[in-house]
């Protein structure tokens, strides 16, 4: 996970997980997280081909950014 976003993304989960549970809640993140990202784009580019497969990943990514102005949660932070 390589992004602008991940910061943010770290801080609330160290906020909002027990410092009991975060190695298993962390590592079960990126287990499912990346291997299912990286099955998906290439099933993508496979389809679709790769320029496209980057303008509908590059899609993807830019909305779910922008539903994070739409979270009442983050609204707080």
């Amino acid at each position: 996970m390589v992004s602008s976003i991940n910061p943010l993304g770290d801080t609330i989960l160290q906020e909002r997980v027990p410092v009991e549970m975060r190695a298993r809640i962390f590592s079960a993140v990126v287990l499912c997280a990346v291997p299912l990202g990286t099955f998906t784009s290439g099933f993508v580019e496979m389809w679709l081909g790769l320029f496209p497969t980057l303008i509908v990943m590059g899609i993807l990514y830019f909305l779910s950014t922008l539903t994070l102005l739409l979270n009442p949660a983050l609204k707080k932070m």
